[in-house]
């Protein structure tokens, strides 16, 4: 069993030295040879502290010697202490030990021990000469010195008188059970030269000749056989246990082991008897993992095997109370300094401590008196716990670096809750510093503040992680939405050490939330049908409206192509395409129910883009069934009362007009236009007459229609006349009056009809046309002087007489479908026919049907105006030939005017498509610029930019065409070989990493033409040519001089050209299928170019080139020869 001393303080009996007795101690010999030595030497007391030193020591450490004293010895040379610190802690002596300084010195240290404790350190040359075997010779210890083969070769006074003539360790003076263990430590010392110790029964000192003193009562024996011999039987073979130490020095024959025996076997007897006597309890005690250690008069009295299993070795007694060699070289000076200051109170300290496979484990060692000599001492394993709490700093560490970088809010909370840690985004965000910012409560929302708390109670009380939504007020006041979320830190053991949290700014994500769920509520809501799909025409959103539009709920059509649900009569798939390529599409069509009901509807077909990309497809479905029959109802009532020969208005309840027909703009001469919106009464009624039209209005607003009554009205100039007034309420669905109508008649005339009849009879009768007026059973009534001109009967002869008498049979005026839609009221009928003048002379005329009423509109007779047209036969052929030329001259503008609706839908197409995807990006940055990162919103941008660009050149040339249709050529003599050089330096400038290959002789001859428009027409034509032709293929420009013009030829090596291709190309907007992929262009440049050169004369056309590419070739014509 180890056992340790306590160190020795002022408090300590000396009596009970490590070397027995004051008297016995060394110390007056160390004294003299302190004094006289001239080597390097000092006096330590126990904890290495310097007490004296020599001059030598002074010379060697190169600190005077009134300097050493307070200070440790091992701070002047480091290094030299490392192999004596057991020996000094155990009280050995320890001679001739080789130590390297680290200035790079080696000296061998002797260090000898002194009785207070302390001890002699004597630096020397690194072999041990006679001298210090001398003072080795007068120490109480026992000294033996072996020799490689473990030869003993000296014993100093204190072995001779110990073992006498007996061999160490053999021939009897080892107890059988340790000889064993002597000879493995034998064995290690001859493989090694480290330390060695060993606990070891010794047979007890043999008694000097002539001592007279008695023997010493014979202890009890140990358990098991008696040794095999005892030599030193007059003692009754009694061994006794000592601590045996040993370590290699340096001798002048060479390396030798200096072994010291120090007597522990009272401790030793007193120890088993007190485990003995407390078994039970002590089996108790080495079951507990606690390391439990019992310590008397400083000694180690009792290690548990928790504690045994510190260092896995038997270790040596040391006088601090502990085992030294378990504990970290960086604790065991704390550990000292608080078990000195304790003194004989208790403590407790966190410190390293040694296992069996060598490595430290954290440990807190409680210590404390038992009685005034025995103390206990627990050391309990708390590695986990420091680890974790080492991570946890660490981690914590790393969290707050962290912390401070995120573009978050980061906190910590200790295990209560408590926050203790807030970063640097949450300080900017809110504003708050030093422990306000700690307090994150104070800047939340005060409706959040109670139920976020009383949340995280909860987590608190549950240990399970926290999330809350709550809002932050900003420094500058406004309130942010964040997602607040928290987790618990926990030890190995699952304890609780704290809480890390974070809260990210969900702010714009809730905004997008709610508009996207009060979309979605609207969507869900509309009357419309909302249909989403993909590309290809699957269904994945069903709105209600869709449902009740078509029947089917949407499990029955999600995931299956619209096609395959709805039966339609529109052409889907070209919509799908037209979608695909990023056009809306707005169509009428029929589609059909799940009944197989037909349902009239109106689609509006969007493209859904992202990330500028159409992705997929919306469509917008009315069901314009019950509208479209509502719209034809209005639109006949309309009709209706548009083609009413009365003026038909409508007034709101201000008494403005809301409604005017055609009628009352001819009876009132204001439009609709100037007329609606204005006060009825300021605008159509007399002063002197407002009263009574206020009181009529003020019946009709109180829902009763007054009788028809007369009164004057004003026109547009001011002019009165005589109208009749009827009002009528309008009443809504829910039976309010939202109005009145009126129907104005202008009855001026009629007052006048009277007066008038006679003028009407004067007039009929001095017509130049024959009018006839007979009954509905064809009787005639009435016969004017045209009428006795043209057929020469009198009017005395005629009227009474039957109709037949007059008009030959078969003539259209007699048949009775005609007569039976004149007398049904319809539109007058007018035919040629032929008559018999009373001479029996043919006459041809034309004969005007129409009805006769009475004053109740009842039809009684049928008027026929008739008139030669004899002349206006020969006029009329005239007219037809004139119409035939110009039905020939119609044909022609309408070809011109479908040339022009058909270059307008082009343009139209053209336009559209950059706008739409200007309007889709423009609209997508206003409404998610906020969510589009950076490269997305460049790649936007660009896109915008390219959708410009086209839209300009488009707008360019549209303005060229235009131009041109009213533009005078005015030629010009020109040199093509001049002309050319600066539009080809232009063109190289704009593409310097295209090959440009020209040829334009200098003798080409002179042409007539207008500078700017070759300019033009040869700068599109590189420009086509440049934008199909490989970066690595040349572009070629050639000019030739032909018989009567010069032409000029652009080649590249593009694609290349089909026949039909080569005839379309120069029709305005033909772009070709593979122009998509070769970025925007207007599909105009190539017309432009045409139109140039036709109003120059010349002609252009293009054709494959062999071997591939494009020739486009335009010819200019010569100038006449002067």
């Amino acid at each position: 069993m180890k056992r340790i001393r306590e160190p020795l303080t002022s408090e300590t009996d000396l009596s009970r030295g490590p070397f027995g007795s004051v008297a016995e101690s060394p110390v007056p010999f160390l004294e003299a040879f302190f004094a006289a030595s001239g080597e390097p030497a000092a006096f330590l007391d126990a904890s290495g502290i310097v007490l004296r030193a020599n001059a030598a020591m002074g010379a060697f450490t190169g600190i005077p010697p009134a300097d050493l004293p307070g200070s440790p010895f091992e701070k002047h040379l480091p290094g030299v202490m490392a192999g004596a610190r057991v020996a000094l802690a155990a009280g050995h002596p320890l001679t001739g030990a080789p130590v390297r300084l680290d200035d790079g010195r080696t000296v061998a240290l002797t260090l000898i021990p002194a009785g207070d404790g302390g001890a002699c350190v004597v630096l020397r040359p690194a072999t041990i000469d006679d001298e210090q075997l001398a003072a080795l010779f007068e120490l109480p210890q026992l000294v033996v010195m072996l020799d490689p083969d473990a030869r003993v070769v000296f014993r100093n006074r204190a072995a001779r008188e110990y073992f006498g003539e007996h061999r160490v360790g053999r021939d009897g003076s080892l107890h059988p059970d340790d000889r064993p263990a002597m000879a493995a430590a034998v064995a290690e010392a001859r493989r090694t030269s480290g330390p060695i110790a060993i606990d070891i029964r010794l047979p007890p000192p043999r008694a000097p000749r002539g001592d007279s003193r008695p023997p010493r009562p014979a202890p009890r024996r140990p358990r098991g056989p008696p040794p095999p011999d005892t030599p030193l039987g007059r003692h009754d073979g009694e061994f006794r246990w000592h601590t045996w130490r040993s370590h290699t020095i340096v001798t002048a024959a060479g390396p030798r082991r200096l072994a010291t025996a120090l007597d522990i076997h009272d401790r030793k007897t007193a120890e088993e008897a007190s485990l003995r006597a407390n078994r039970a309890g002590l089996e108790a005690l080495h079951a507990l993992p606690t390391r439990i250690i019992f310590l008397e008069d400083g000694g180690l009295m009792f290690a548990n095997r928790a504690a045994r299993q510190l260092a896995g070795t038997e270790i040596e007694p040391r006088a601090d109370g502990f085992v030294p060699e378990v504990v970290h070289p960086d604790d065991a000076a704390i550990f000292r300094a608080t078990r000195r200051a304790a003194g004989d109170e208790p403590y407790a300290l966190e410190l390293r401590l040694r296992d069996r496979a060598g490595a430290y484990r954290w440990h807190l060692w409680h210590a404390g008196p038992m009685s005034p000599t025995r103390r206990i001492g627990l050391a309990i394993d708390i590695r986990d716990r420091v680890l974790a709490q080492e991570a946890l700093e660490r981690a914590e560490e790393r969290s707050r670096v962290l912390g401070e970088t995120l573009p978050l809010v980061v906190w910590a909370a200790d295990a209560d809750g408590r926050c203790t840690y807030t970063n640097r985004h949450w300080r900017e965000f809110t504003g708050l510093e030093g422990e306000a910012a700690l307090d994150w409560s104070a800047a939340m929302h005060p409706d959040d503040v109670e139920p976020c708390l009383a949340a995280f109670a909860e987590s608190l009380a549950k240990g399970e992680p926290f999330e809350f939504e709550y809002r932050i007020r900003h420094h500058d006041g406004e309130y942010c939405w964040h997602l607040g979320r928290a987790t618990p830190w926990r030890d190995a053991s699952g304890a609780i050490l704290g809480w890390f949290g974070g809260a990210s700014d969900i702010h714009s994500q809730r905004e997008a939330a709610r508009v996207a769920g009060r979309l979605a509520a609207l969507v869900e809501s509309t009357s419309d049908a909302v249909i989403g799909m993909t590309l290809d025409g699957r269904i994945e959103s069903w709105n209600a409206a869709a449902e009740r539009t078509y029947g089917y709920t949407p499990a029955e059509v999600l995931g299956r192509p619209f096609t395959e649900v709805v039966r339609t009569e529109g052409d889907t798939a070209a919509g799908f395409a037209a979608v695909a390529a990023g056009a809306a599409i707005h169509l009428q069509t029929v589609d059909y129910r799940k009944d197989g009901t037909p349902v009239r509807v109106e689609v509006n077909l969007s493209p859904v883009l992202s990330n500028g990309e159409v992705t997929g497809c919306s469509a917008i479905v009315r069901d314009v069934t019950d509208l479209r029959r509502q719209q034809e109802a209005e639109a006949r009532l309309a009709a209706i009362v548009d083609s009413a020969a009365d003026a038909i208005i409508s007034i709101d309840t201000d008494g403005r007009f809301t409604s005017w027909n055609s009628a009352a703009e001819r009876v009132y001469g204001w439009t609709a236009e100037e007329a609606l919106g204005q006060d009825f009464l300021e605008l159509t009624v007399p002063p002197e007459h407002r009263a009574a039209a206020r009181a009529g209005w003020a019946l009709a607003a109180a829902g009763v229609a007054p009788p028809p009554f007369e009164s004057r009205r004003l026109r547009k100039g001011g002019d009165a006349f005589e109208a009749l007034v009827a009002l009528s309420p309008i009443v809504d669905r829910s039976g309010t009056v939202i109005g009145a109508s009126a129907i104005v008649r202008d009855v001026t005339e009629f007052r006048r009809h009277e007066s008038a009849q006679a003028l009407l009879a004067a007039i009929v009768q001095s017509a130049h046309d024959a009018i006839i007026v007979r009954s509905l059973d064809g009787e005639v009534l009435s016969w004017n002087a045209a009428a006795e001109r043209l057929y020469g009967w009198t009017a005395e002869e005629a009227v009474g007489r039957p109709i037949t008498a007059f008009v030959p049979p078969g003539a259209p005026d007699l048949s009775p479908e005609v007569l039976s839609r004149i007398v049904a009221g319809d539109e007058p009928s007018s035919f040629e026919s032929r008559r018999l003048h009373r001479s029996g002379r043919p006459i041809d005329v034309s004969v005007t049907l129409s009805p006769v009423r009475d004053p109740g509109g009842a039809v009684t007779a049928v008027a026929s105006i008739a008139r030669e047209i004899g002349e206006q036969r020969r006029q009329r052929e005239q007219i037809a030939a004139l119409n035939r030329e110009l039905e020939m001259r119609l044909s022609e503008l309408e070809k011109a005017m479908a040339v022009k609706d058909e270059f307008l839908g082009s343009v139209s197409h053209e336009l559209r498509t950059p706008l739409t995807s200007l309007v889709g990006l423009i609209h997508m940055l206003h409404e998610r610029g906020e969510l589009v990162d950076r490269e997305s919103r460049r790649e936007a941008f660009d896109q915008l930019a390219t959708d410009a660009t086209r839209l300009q050149q488009i707008i360019e040339n549209m303005l060229i065409l235009a131009r041109l249709d009213h533009t005078t050529f005015e030629a010009e003599p020109l040199l093509v070989q001049r002309v050319a050089p600066a539009v080809l330096a232009a063109h190289r400038r704009r593409f310097p990493s295209h090959n440009l290959i020209e040829d334009f002789p200098a003798d080409l001859p002179v042409v007539l033409a207008q500078r700017t428009w070759v300019d033009q027409v040869l700068t599109n034509l590189l420009s086509n040519a440049q934008k199909y032709t490989p970066p690595d293929a040349p572009v070629e420009v050639l000019a030739v001089e032909r018989e009567a013009d010069v032409e000029i030829s652009v080649l590249d090596r593009g694609p290349g050209l089909t026949e039909d291709e080569a005839r379309r190309i120069f029709e305005p907007f033909t772009r070709l299928q593979r122009d998509r992929y070769r970025g925007p262009g207007s599909g105009l440049g190539l017309a432009v170019c045409r139109r140039l050169v036709e109003l120059m004369g010349g002609t252009i056309d293009a054709r494959p080139r062999p071997g591939g590419g494009a020739i486009f070739q335009f010819r200019l014509p010569r100038a006449g020869e002067e």
